[in-house]
């Protein structure tokens, strides 16, 4: 229970388990020391030498960005992908599809992640590009493909639920599909619809999010995914918006880092992330590219969900 900090009592009647069983749930700027002699000694460090408890990987990206202000939206994309967007309470939709993290009693991260990310990226190479590519030029020959294909491949629109899928759909029989295929359509564009219909889901789990959340004043992007400057171009067309880029791409363990400058008191509040923050990459989006995605997405969404009642048939 994230508002009491404790257990769930009915949670628990279910599993079968009592908070006994448990470690106590606690801040995550929380410090626990005492090592033992022989432990100390093992790890080279002090019987007295601090632990900060931490959080997990998404809560800790946002503050790793900067992103600590109510009103700005962080995506993830990395193996899987997030959406989240930082509040001073937190924020759940009514069907239970988004989570809600606390990072520390005046922040929480409210979003929802995805099982399909770069992994289905990683799955169209290997199913698309030619055999006779090293492997160490894979990305980069995918990339150079894309560019060959217009925004929108030519109405041809991937779901990329290839895992099941968690946000927007929390259904473990979706399963992922191509539709629109014509004679035209080429190798080229199946790459293209992968590396949209990634971007187009996690703008459909950004519509959940913004349903409890309200309208972001910003967004921001990280993960593995950023690296590639295509990449972050069509995300940026499909949300529609200016995306701002950081230029630290492990914004996870610079969170974690900055929980515990604040926990030893080497500064004062979390609020301060963002002072402490690197450069960042703007991108804009292109306006003939966002009219394309605008039209698009409807057709994705309804699509997605008239084709629920069939997964459970497979």
């Amino acid at each position: 229970n994230i508002r009491e900090f404790r257990w769930d009592e009915e949670i628990l009647e279910f599993c079968g388990i009592t908070s006994q069983t448990l470690p106590l749930p606690v801040n995550p700027g929380k410090q626990l020391s005492g090592l033992s002699e022989e432990v100390a000694e093992l790890l080279g460090l002090a019987t007295d030498t601090p632990f900060i408890v931490g959080g997990n990987d998404g809560c800790l990206a946002n503050l790793g960005m900067g992103a600590i202000r109510a009103g700005t939206a962080t995506i993830t994309i990395g193996t899987s992908g997030a959406v989240r967007m930082t509040s001073e309470k937190p924020y759940v939709s009514p069907e239970g599809r988004t989570f809600s993290y606390i990072l520390d009693e005046n922040h929480y991260v409210n979003g929802g992640a995805v099982n399909n990310g770069g992994n289905i990226f990683d799955w169209a190479i290997k199913q698309f590009l030619p055999a006779n590519v090293a492997d160490e030029d894979l990305y980069d020959k995918a990339m150079e493909m894309i560019a060959n294909v217009a925004p929108g491949a030519d109405g041809l629109v991937f779901h990329p639920y290839l895992n099941g899928e968690r946000a927007p759909l929390w259904n473990a029989d979706a399963r992922g599909n191509f539709s629109g295929i014509n004679m035209l359509h080429t190798k080229e564009h199946f790459l293209r619809s992968v590396l949209e219909g990634i971007c187009l889901n996690l703008k459909d789990v950004l519509a959940t999010v913004i349903s409890t959340n309200g309208e972001p004043t910003k967004i921001m992007a990280s993960g593995g995914f950023s690296r590639s400057l295509a990449w972050r171009q069509i995300l940026t067309d499909i949300i529609g918006m200016p995306i701002e880029f950081p230029e630290t791409f492990e914004s996870s363990c610079t969170g974690a880092a900055l929980i515990t400058l604040k926990s030893l008191g080497l500064v004062e509040s979390v609020d301060d992330a963002e002072k402490l923050m690197g450069a960042s990459i703007e991108h804009q989006p292109n306006e003939d590219s966002k009219s394309v995605y605008a039209a698009m997405f409807p057709r994705y969404q309804q699509m997605s969900r008239l084709l629920q009642e069939f997964y459970t048939e497979q």
